[in-house]
């Protein structure tokens, strides 16, 4: 269900009061005081657009200022290679709302493939014992040709525009379609920042859902055939896409920008806040080198162990099933498990050869890995330390969500 949003007030160009922004504006507003009308010229834009596009659905900019610093403090968290003193002196500089046509793909498609499925067939081989005849019988595994057909439907958003085709995909492609909203039920902040459509439906269909949709039915082919013994998969050149509806649709987006030193990073929320972008935040170039270090020596310490060579363990191994079944075929069956017997003593031989270079690789991944480890933990301390504090990043959230656990 759509949770109403109160949209932020602006300054009055004419006398400079406050005025309130109703839902669904349109981007006209009258002023309480001084009764002139003010044009908010990204709500204006939006409504022409929804007008002239034939736009009637979306999804508003309705996140908190806690649920965006969140969004932020995660993907701040995620990286173990971040300076330590980020969250001390980096600084939430600015909040955009962006607001992006886009298409709402409904399609189905088919698509053939072909492979080769494993058939066993039994082969009988006659022995002459003299007075009597035995029969052998050896199962041959071959392979036989085959052909099917894979059928997939899925919802699909893309982008409408060409500038904000990373943001909107990766925020947005799989979005479920019952969280649209009406459009007069969309609110946007007045400094809303719109884009017009520029990538036709045509090619956005072609560059973006198709490819999409062609490795659907590749995934649904092998689904088909999982558990099979098969090989030679291939997809036929002839998937058919069809697109049984399209609708036109509004995303909105926020693109926060945080600053770290001289360098502003950035990352995408969506207008719900439950999916983020990031791209890109500081790296502290000393912690990532030295466990880069780290991981360098800890390859060269494992490589410079001399590997046993157990080269005659396996001849000896392989000879024993080869004459096993040799003789067992030619004389008795017993001769079979004398030469497992065997295939078994000399592959216990290399295991009992090979234990203590593998205990020795394994030593040494371990205390690199706790040395690794170690550097790391520091990162973890500092996030966790922050978020115990409960005090927001410095900037234009800090005051809001300061004490709100939920900003955490």
């Amino acid at each position: 269900m759509f949770m109403s949003y109160t949209a932020k007030t602006f300054q009055c160009s004419g006398c400079g009061a406050p005025i309130p922004i109703p839902s669904n504006s349109k981007g006209r507003v009258k002023c309480p005081s001084c009764k002139i009308d003010c044009v908010l010229e990204g709500l204006v834009k939006n409504a022409e657009m929804a007008e002239k596009e034939n736009i009637n659905s979306g999804i508003p900019l309705s996140a908190s200022p806690a649920t965006l610093h969140k969004q932020l403090v995660n993907v701040l968290s995620e990286s173990p290679c971040l300076p330590l003193d980020i969250f001390e002196k980096g600084e939430v500089v600015r909040e955009e709302h962006h607001c992006a046509p886009a298409y709402l793909f409904y399609c189905n498609g088919t698509g053939s493939y072909t492979y080769d499925i494993a058939q066993w067939t039994t082969h009988k081989t006659a022995i002459d014992l003299g007075d009597s005849t035995r029969v052998e019988k050896e199962q041959i595994k071959d392979y036989r040709a085959m052909s099917g057909q894979a059928n997939v439907s899925d919802q699909v958003f893309t982008s409408g525009n060409r500038a904000v085709v990373p943001q909107i995909n990766g925020l947005y492609m799989f979005l479920d379609a019952n969280k649209l909203v009406d459009y007069d039920e969309l609110a946007f902040p007045h400094d809303v920042i719109t884009y017009e459509y520029n990538l036709p439906q045509a090619a956005a269909f072609n560059e973006y859902v198709k490819p999409y949709m062609e490795k659907l039915l590749e995934k649904q082919a092998r689904k088909i055939l999982d558990g099979q013994d098969y090989r030679n998969f291939v997809m036929g050149g002839g998937n058919r896409i069809d697109k049984d509806e399209i609708v036109r649709v509004f995303l909105g987006f926020y693109h926060i920008v945080f600053k770290y030193g001289d360098k502003e990073y950035s990352i995408w929320v969506t207008g719900n806040g439950e999916k983020v972008i990031n791209g890109g935040v500081p790296v502290d170039t000393h912690q990532q080198e030295a466990v880069r270090t780290k991981k360098q020596a800890m390859e060269r310490e494992v490589s410079s162990i001399p590997v046993p060579n157990t080269s005659s363990f396996m001849l000896k191994l392989g000879v024993s099933i080869i004459g096993g079944i040799i003789l067992g075929l030619v004389f008795h069956w017993a001769f079979l498990i004398f030469g497992f017997a065997g295939a078994a003593y000399f592959w216990m031989q290399k295991n009992k050869l090979m234990n203590p270079y593998n205990a020795q690789c394994a030593a040494i991944r371990a205390k690199y890995q706790n040395e690794i480890n170690a550097l790391e933990s520091r990162w973890k301390n500092v996030v966790q330390q922050f978020k115990e504090r409960k005090k927001g990043i410095r900037g234009i959230y800090e005051a809001e969500v300061t004490g709100d656990a939920n900003a955490f």
